[in-house]
């Protein structure tokens, strides 16, 4: 089913019940009115040096410039959420971006970056979760490959579209399964596919999720064969499970993890590991040995340690995102010195040891229930000296886009939105062609990881702080 509306319609409109797309549409520079939804207060504990060059738009977005895709959220533990698809033939160049919708829906998006439209297309059902959000392969022909599964579900699905970026729903290929876990009652959560460069075979993937007996775990295979490893552990921290964040620079592939989560764990630290895909060793980042794939799961003994609560006066920490700056490694977390106070950090990995520096107060947490979730935020993929994230100023979350040239002792920052409106849970585009930079966010009202009324949010106008990152 395809259903066409103004932006402004689309707030009320909702996406289809029925397997099917939507195309929604807001020309570049034309303002979007504010959700329905009522907004959550908080108390502020905002510090960036905010500038906003543009014009205050009816939406209180700064430049006005933004298109609301679809009714929906994700959690950062699954990515990549968004992927850039370069143009082929008569197609132009698109985002493509996955989402749970608040009916429980597996949503895959292409936004047209010409035209200002985005087809949006309910790929399976799961339900309202946003631990059960999609993440995305882009696949060397352009096609897409999305991978999905409940919380704790059952199976790790992933279908992949017929030609490239076109998601409508009659251009997908058959669910198929990542047919192997590690034993446990926990199902498959989270799915983190990441390509494996000059492997003989150029669709050769590695995928992590966490696994049955919730540890991280990961398989090697190709999804267009549908081939697959056995199920291994990634670590072993017992008794608890850890949260992981993976970035890809070529052969390597950073892993950044934590002791476990913060709410069980009340000094939850971060740790840091390099894995080779070609020679199989892993790594810290300083090249001491750990492990090897498929070998044993790596414990947390001799890790290499990013965030020692113990050196910090006891906050837990969480990791958000991981990346590299200039062909270091970095990773963005928050420590949370109280449910009212998280902070956001960011660390640099120098030669010998992590540098490590605060960003800004995030504010409390976003969700009542789950007093570790902060607003969110993403690391450029494309340049770790930036950085997109969601603080509480004045009582409601707004994005801000920071940059460092001093390998994050200074920010320079700039506010995209404002009003009474929350934004949060920021990410960056993958894969964007040369120093493009596109980002998305929700915006609306997130009540907790069951409950969420918000709306995904793409932005035209890219970085405005382009250029400010010299290491």
């Amino acid at each position: 089913m395809i259903l066409s509306a103004s932006a402004a319609t689309l707030v009320a409109c909702g996406l289809p019940a029925a397997v099917g797309a939507t195309t929604s549409s807001a020309p570049p520079g034309r303002a979007l009115d504010p959700p329905r939804h009522a907004t959550q207060t908080a108390r502020g504990h905002g510090t960036l040096p905010y500038t906003c060059a543009g014009t205050m738009a009816a939406s209180d977005m700064c430049g006005a410039s933004f298109l609301r895709v679809g009714v929906g959220a994700w959690c950062w533990f699954a990515a990549p959420q968004a992927e850039f698809v370069a143009s082929r033939g008569t197609r132009a160049d698109t985002i493509i971006t996955g989402f749970v919708s608040n009916t429980g829906g597996v949503m895959v998006a292409a936004i047209n970056r010409a035209t200002g439209t985005a087809t949006v297309t309910r790929v399976a059902e799961i339900y309202e979760d946003d631990h059960a959000a999609p993440s995305l392969q882009l696949q060397l022909d352009g096609r897409i490959t999305v991978y999905y599964s409940g919380h704790n579900g059952a199976r790790l699905y992933y279908r992949t579209t017929l030609r490239p970026s076109d998601v409508s729903a009659s251009d997908w290929g058959p669910p198929n399964e990542v047919d192997t876990n590690t034993i446990g009652m926990y199902g498959y959560t989270y799915p983190n596919p990441v390509a494996i460069p000059s492997s003989g075979d150029p669709e050769r993937t590695i995928v992590f999720w966490r696994g049955g007996n919730w540890e991280p775990a990961y398989a090697i295979g190709d999804p267009l064969t549908n081939q697959w490893s056995k199920a291994h552990q990634l670590l072993d921290s017992p008794g608890e499970r850890p949260y992981v964040k993976v970035a890809a620079a070529g052969r390597v592939i950073g892993i950044a993890y934590t002791t476990g989560h913060p709410r069980n764990v009340p000094r939850n630290a971060i740790y840091y590991a390099l894995m080779d895909v070609q020679t199989g060793d892993i790594h810290t980042a300083g090249g001491r040995h750990l492990g090897h794939i498929g070998g044993t799961p790596l414990g947390l003994s001799g890790a290499n340690i990013v965030y020692d609560p113990g050196k910090h006066g006891g906050a837990p920490g969480w990791v958000l995102d991981d990346g590299f700056a200039n062909g270091a490694p970095v990773v963005l977390y928050e420590t949370i010195p109280s449910v009212d106070h998280h902070l956001y950090w960011y660390a640099r990995w120098g030669g010998r040891a992590w540098a490590n520096h605060l960003v800004t107060d995030a504010g409390p947490t976003i969700d009542p229930v789950e007093p570790g979730y902060p607003g969110g935020g993403s690391i450029d993929p494309a340049d770790g000296n930036m950085v997109v994230l969601s603080s509480d100023v004045g009582g409601v979350w707004q994005i801000t886009e920071a940059a460092t040239a001093d390998r994050g002792q200074t920010w320079h920052s700039y506010q995209l939105t404002h009003g009474s409106v929350n934004n949060v849970r920021p990410i960056f585009v993958h894969d964007m062609p040369g120093a493009a930079v596109a980002m998305l966010w929700l915006r609306g009202n997130y009540d907790s990881y069951g409950s969420f009324h918000t709306t995904v949010v793409y932005d035209f106008a890219g970085a405005r702080l382009n250029g400010a990152t010299t290491p």
